[in-house]
C-alpha cells in the first residue's frame, strides 16, 4: 500500500471512514468491530473497492460502563475499558 499513489490511498481511507460511519449509524444500531485489522478486508475491482470479509467480530453489544473493570478483564471480554461518568444536571 505504501507504493500506491496518493489519490488511491485517499480513496481507500475515505471508504474505510464511510464504513466506520455506517457501522456507527447502522439500522441495527451502533455496531462495533472488536478485531479490526488489515487482513479482514479485500480490495476488489482492481483495488478500487474495499470490502470487509471477516464479520464474526461485529457486535451490537455495548462495552461495559463500569469503573471497576480492569484492563485485563476488559481484554478477556475483548472490549475497551470504559470510564463513564454521569452528571446530574440541575436546571
Amino acid at each position: 500500500m505504501r507504493d500506491w499513489p496518493l489519490d488511491r490511498r485517499l480513496d481507500t481511507a475515505i471508504q474505510l471512514a464511510d464504513l466506520a460511519d455506517y457501522l456507527h449509524r447502522s439500522p441495527l444500531g451502533s455496531l462495533r468491530v472488536s478485531d479490526f485489522k488489515e487482513t479482514h478486508f479485500l480490495l476488489l475491482d482492481g483495488g478500487r473497492r474495499v470490502v470487509m470479509t471477516d464479520l464474526d467480530d461485529v457486535t451490537s453489544a455495548e462495552p461495559p460502563c463500569d469503573r471497576n473493570v480492569t484492563d485485563s478483564q476488559a481484554a478477556q471480554m475483548r472490549v475497551t475499558p470504559t470510564h463513564c461518568s454521569y452528571a446530574l444536571q440541575v436546571g
